[in-house]
């Protein structure tokens, strides 16, 4: 039985567990407004050699000026915890050179996460950097408390979450790659934990199908040899992705406009409620009363 997104691509999890008698019904699923976007400069790569203090200052721009456009929070997933300090660092040293001025979090603690969780339902505008991986990729929810929709419409992927090198991984490649060949190890080794981890963390902005939207953004171009997303848009022009993220936000504008005036109207239709309530209630005991006295 097959229920979650991240178990991709299924043909490969029949060859891991030795699955022998396999059927696949495909459901229907319920479409998702997604706006899926690579930017494909390699410049923007975030493997180990790229990481110098110009990638985040390139990065913290890109980030601010695609969040001007999102009237939402926009959260930021990248590929180790150390990433996400040195670039919310650079965002904020950005941040204090412009006008527009907005909050930028970091994923911490569980307390700490779910305190920042509950904050960020009340606000409107402000960013949060995570792990691809970490607690807040996985069925964390951030909705407005009125209308139920989700607060985040802006996911952007600053890298490929690979297995860090280091000496216990090179030797599990050497082991997979002597039994099932190079180009099954790169699959079972680290292309899966690649599909889940990118997965999980892009749908953080969908939570509702009928009333959520959200733009994805992914920043490095190694993306583009997966095959997790068919309807991508790939390119290095960056006027061009700022279009395209304005284009989408300006089309999907008005399900929120809808939303508001929906709940606009319940709380008016709930005040009704509770006047007529009251004002019976008031006839009730005057009624009471009256009968009391008569009583007397």
């Amino acid at each position: 039985i097959y229920m979650s997104g991240t178990l991709f691509p299924l043909q490969a999890y029949r060859e891991l567990y030795d699955i022998q008698d396999f059927s696949l019904l495909a459901v229907k699923k319920e479409a998702q407004n997604i706006l899926y976007l690579i930017e494909n400069d390699p410049r923007l790569t975030s493997s180990f050699k790229n990481r110098t203090k110009a990638l985040f200052s390139v990065l913290a721009i890109f980030i601010y000026q695609c969040h001007l456009l999102n009237k939402a929070h926009t959260i930021v997933f990248n590929t180790s915890k150390d990433f996400s300090q040195h670039l919310q660092s650079a965002l904020e040293a950005y941040i204090l050179t412009k006008e527009k001025k907005f909050d930028v979090y970091l994923e911490s603690t569980s307390a700490a996460n779910q305190q920042m969780i509950e904050t960020l339902r009340y606000t409107d505008h402000d960013i949060i950097m995570a792990t691809m991986g970490g607690s807040l990729s996985e069925g964390v929810e951030i909705r407005d408390p009125a209308t139920k929709k989700s607060k985040i419409r802006l996911v952007i992927l600053t890298g490929i979450p690979y297995p860090p090198p280091n000496v216990e991984n090179d030797l599990l490649e050497k082991i997979y790659t002597k039994y099932m060949g190079k180009e099954r190890t790169e699959l079972f080794l680290n292309d899966l934990n690649v599909y889940q981890k990118i997965q999980q963390a892009a749908v953080r902005g969908i939570r509702s199908h009928d009333i959520d939207y959200c733009a994805i953004i992914c920043t490095d171009y190694r993306l583009q040899r997966y095959t997790i997303w068919k309807n991508f848009i790939p390119t290095r022009n960056i006027n061009l992705i700022m279009s395209k993220l304005l284009e989408f936000y300006d089309k999907n504008n008005h399900i929120d406009k809808e939303l508001e005036f929906k709940f606009e109207q319940e709380k008016e239709e709930e005040q009704r409620r509770a006047k007529s309530q009251l004002k019976q209630s008031k006839l009730d005991n005057l009624d009471l009363f009256i009968v009391k006295e008569k009583s007397n």
